[in-house]
């Protein structure tokens, strides 16, 4: 009988327990201002104690006590500690922490992978991350190995194996292999959307694709980068829009406009505001 009742809450707890790690949870305030886990029917999975708390990641999520943060599962146990003062979602495996001002990263087991030497770091894109030590950004791979120098002012993710740098006072875009792909000479330069980059130089905007040719010349005032092959741009104090070839295909001839989403671009005519369609055709509110 011991050993039926025994099996019995073996059962019990493995179905609970794989109940909890497959189901979806999500961070909850109470009214005490303490954070807990509720499923999908807002009922607390994970009791509320907790000073702050995300969304899971990877299987953990990161919860604050007392300043200090640290992951629980989707059981509520606590599988690493709160002891860092900055604790970030895990992706592929590792999670960016903080702790006496400096950051590293850390393995699901709580292990420090990489040391906590860096004054600043992104996440791991692409198999490499772009970290800052003694004012200078280069890239580490997942073993925390340099993969390129330590020789930029600035540093973004890698992205479709190309990542922006900043370097004098100019911007541009590095290889996996540290090479200049894209001529480190713009003022500015934003990362690439539907296969270009808008880039700034002597105060006038345009865009180039991956291989550093101005496709659009930069003959703006201002402009926003693609979306849904659209651009928003300003010419002679108006805005319009323009396709991937540069053709005008909404006249400059708004106050304001923002960028198309689900085929409509909020737009300001005269005081007016309403909607324009990809062809240009306008919608009043």
């Amino acid at each position: 009988m011991k050993k039926i009742l025994f099996l019995h809450a073996v059962l019990i707890f493995l179905l609970t327990n794989n109940y909890c790690k497959g189901q979806n949870l999500y961070p909850k305030e109470n009214s005490n201002g303490k954070y807990g886990y509720v499923d999908e029917n807002d009922v607390y999975v994970i009791s509320a104690k907790y000073d702050d708390a995300r969304e899971f990641s990877e299987g953990l999520a990161c919860v604050e006590i007392n300043k200090k943060q640290g992951y629980i599962d989707k059981t509520g146990a606590v599988t690493i500690q709160p002891e860092y003062d900055f604790a970030g979602n895990f992706s592929c495996g590792l999670a960016i922490v903080r702790l006496n001002r400096k950051y590293g990263f850390i393995d699901k087991t709580g292990s420090e992978t990489i040391p906590l030497i860096y004054d600043e770091v992104w996440e791991f894109s692409e198999g490499l991350a772009a970290v800052k030590a003694n004012w200078k950004w280069g890239f580490i791979d997942e073993k925390g190995i340099v993969a390129i120098p330590f020789e930029y002012d600035d540093a973004g993710s890698f992205l479709d194996g190309i990542a922006r740098v900043k370097l004098n006072g100019k911007y541009g875009f590095i290889n996996k292999s540290g090479d200049v792909a894209v001529p480190l000479k713009y003022d500015s330069a934003e990362y690439f959307f539907e296969g270009l980059a808008r880039v700034k130089l002597n105060d006038k905007y345009g865009f180039i694709d991956k291989k550093g040719t101005a496709v659009i010349p930069l003959k703006y005032k201002n402009a926003n980068s693609f979306s849904e092959d659209r651009a928003c741009i300003n010419l002679n104090g108006k805005w319009g829009f323009i396709n991937k070839k540069g053709v005008l295909v909404i006249p400059a001839i708004y106050d304001c406009a923002s960028d198309f989403f689900d085929g409509l671009a909020r737009v300001r005519l005269k005081g007016t505001f309403g909607y324009v369609d990809r062809n240009g055709k306008f919608f009043s509110l």
